[in-house]
């Protein structure tokens, strides 16, 4: 038996090149940060333009997608570890120490690549290694470019190290006669971290560097590196725009494969979206079952961010979506979605007309206590924040003539929304019958008053004590 089992584990078949790959993410969580870093730096900082953004980005993986989302909200993570200056008499080639402070440094083919400063020694070696192994790189190259760095090979060093945040520059050196001496000038172009720009950058000096060798040369070089200068600010005050460009193009990606809108659609309704019309999906949906209203529901909340209990109360706008576009959203099932909008709207006007014609205050008549997992209420409703959502459902033009019948003795009214409220009764046209707590015979005698003046024609005033007496009652008559 033994040999039975050594022989099987001998002859055991090696498993497929994916296996390894995904036991190194799983080991090592910052891989998929390090290919979203370099793929984001491409598409920022290469030839990309920001409409390109959503075709590019649907090539790439969804675990790629969410950590290019997580760089791009939150930077790339790096636990550097502090350092504490040189050691005397030792000294790390290419690092240097000022003020506390390390930065790594390499030139080839006159271009110059500095790392930023940091205050930690291991990560200023990390930085001078990464930048080792680029040169290495570049230098022994096969093919006979005229770039000394292509963005291949430095996003493929960004892979290994995430963090690497660098300046390029390229300096060049020509021997001009001066006085009939030979002297040497030195010539640099402005520092980016754009590394498409610096390369541009390069071959421009490099060209007037040639073309004028000695007449005008320094004249020309001088008001080149002020026109170059004025780029490479303009291109770092429109780093930030891109940005965000992009987050949004990452967003709309993910939301666009999470969510599937058209399937979910279809599977919701059981309908076919591509062979009916959308006036046959709203008739099914005036036959909808409660639970199919549930997922739509949950499949429009997830669409559009959840808005605050006021906006809610808002009337229905002109538009019926957010101010910002779903762009994946084909024009049918916009269309479909839209007819469902509306629809939903005008049962929920209905059912809330229905609702508000006798409406009693509960302290949690529009949200819900916090319950935990087993069910135990966790955090109940603050009574004050729904008077004020009571407030404005009042001052609400779309909603004030819904209200007819009010019941308002468990509200826990303070003076300042007392004070509201009286404002706001005279705009309720429909109302009939206001009912209030006493807050004993002095409030009786000097608020209740003023709140039936308030009232519009042919609404009845009825306050109670805290044992359910009536204490005050008052009919508003109509005017003559």
């Amino acid at each position: 038996m033994a040999d039975a089992v050594c022989c099987r584990i001998h002859n055991k078949r090696s498993p497929p090149p994916w296996y390894w790959a995904a036991k190194r993410v799983k080991k090592s969580g910052q891989n998929l940060a390090a290919q979203a870093n370099s793929c984001g730096y491409t598409l920022m900082m290469g030839e990309t333009t920001a409409e390109e953004y959503p075709k590019k980005l649907e090539d790439l993986p969804s675990d790629i997608l969410a950590a290019l989302e997580g760089n791009l909200t939150e930077g790339v993570k790096d636990v550097a570890e502090p350092g504490h200056g040189l050691a005397k008499g030792k000294k790390y080639p290419g690092i240097r120490f000022a003020n506390g402070r390390y930065k790594a440094r390499v030139m080839f083919s006159d271009l110059r690549i500095e790392t930023a400063k940091t205050g930690s020694l291991v990560q200023a070696i990390r930085w001078m290694n990464s930048l080792s192994s680029l040169r290495c790189k570049a230098c022994t190259r096969q093919d006979n470019r005229m770039e000394p760095l292509t963005m291949q090979e430095f996003c493929d060093e960004l892979e290994n190290e995430p963090s690497l945040d660098v300046q390029f520059t390229s300096h060049f050196q020509i021997s001009m006669m001066k006085d009939g001496k030979k002297t040497k000038c030195r010539y640099s172009t402005p520092a980016t971290s754009n590394l498409s720009l610096a390369l541009e950058l390069r071959r421009e000096l490099q060209s007037i560097m040639t073309d004028r060798r000695n007449a005008g040369l320094k004249k020309a070089v001088f008001t080149w590196q002020a026109a170059a200068l004025a780029r490479v600010r303009k291109e770092k005050v429109a780093q930030p725009l891109r940005q965000k460009k992009l987050l949004a193009a990452v967003a709309t990606e993910r939301t666009k494969r999470n969510f599937q809108v058209g399937a979910q659609l279809q599977h919701i309704l059981n309908v076919n979206l591509d062979e009916q019309t959308a006036k046959h999906t709203v008739a099914k949906l005036k036959d909808a079952s409660p639970g199919i209203f549930a997922k739509l529901q949950s499949l429009l909340r997830q669409l559009v961010r959840p808005c605050s209990m006021q906006a809610r109360l808002r009337p229905r706008r002109t538009q019926f979506f957010p101010p910002q576009a779903l762009e994946f959203l084909t024009l049918r099932e916009a269309v479909c979605i839209s007819s469902m909008c509306i629809s939903c709207y005008d049962i929920a006007y209905d059912t809330m007309r229905l609702r508000l014609r006798r409406f009693i205050f509960t302290s949690s008549f529009l949200d819900l206590p916090t319950l935990s997992r087993s069910g135990r209420v966790v955090s109940s409703p603050v009574a004050e924040k729904q008077v004020k959502l009571l407030l404005d459902m009042l001052s609400a033009p779309h909603l004030s003539s819904l209200f007819v019948e009010l019941d308002l003795r468990k509200a826990p009214f303070d003076v300042e929304s007392m004070d509201k409220l009286v404002v706001v009764l005279s705009q309720l046209s429909s109302l009939s019958l206001l009912q209030l707590r006493s807050h004993g015979k002095e409030w009786t005698k000097l608020k209740a008053p003023r709140i039936f003046a308030a009232l519009p024609p042919g609404a009845t005033l009825q306050c109670y004590d805290d044992r359910g007496v009536e204490s005050f009652q008052g009919c508003q008559a109509f005017p003559a």
